[in-house]
């Protein structure tokens, strides 16, 4: 359970650290617009096309991926897959007992999981709003084919203990 617990920990950790850098970049004030500058502001932002994203996809995926790297160093690996839009984390074989014993139903270790599992929902509805539509995955250590959990823009998609 100390494995998983201290996975919990650095979860909290790396999403503290994105909700901070997601607020800093919300934090710009606009300047009150004259009504005939508003008009022009409507026009314009309606022939934004839907394509064509406010942000930096590129950076903010560099930018998720090191704050994440940093963060795990020492305790697994961060991959990701820009085109398929998966954070792939895949922790060390230590958690393996764990995870074993979660499956087993041990309270000790489902509740641990369960912390997991909202730490992950957490980061990921803070980052969606620098990078919809992605997903954080949490592989198998033993075989890292396989997903345990899975979580896009704040909902789980996959959890391996609803099997």
């Amino acid at each position: 359970m100390k494995v998983l617990k201290g996975f919990v920990i650095f979860l909290v950790i790396v999403l503290s650290i994105i909700v901070i850098i997601v607020s800093c970049s919300d934090t710009e004030e606009e300047p009150v617009a004259e009504p005939e500058e508003e008009v022009a502001a409507v026009e314009e932002a309606e022939t934004v096309t839907e394509t064509e994203p406010a942000y930096d996809i590129e950076a903010n995926e560099k930018m998720v991926l090191e704050i994440l790297e940093e963060s795990y160093e020492g305790l697994g690996t961060i991959e990701l897959d820009s085109e398929g839009k998966v954070f792939y984390i895949t922790p060390s074989e230590e958690i393996i007992p764990d995870l074993v014993a979660t499956q087993a139903g041990d309270p000790q270790a489902v509740q641990s999981w369960n912390e997991a599992v909202e730490a992950f929902i957490f980061a990921s509805n803070n980052m969606k709003d620098i990078l919809p539509g992605y997903t954080l995955a949490l592989r198998n250590p033993a075989s890292p084919e396989l997903i345990l959990l899975a979580v896009l823009d704040g909902s789980v998609i996959y959890d391996f203990t609803n099997d």
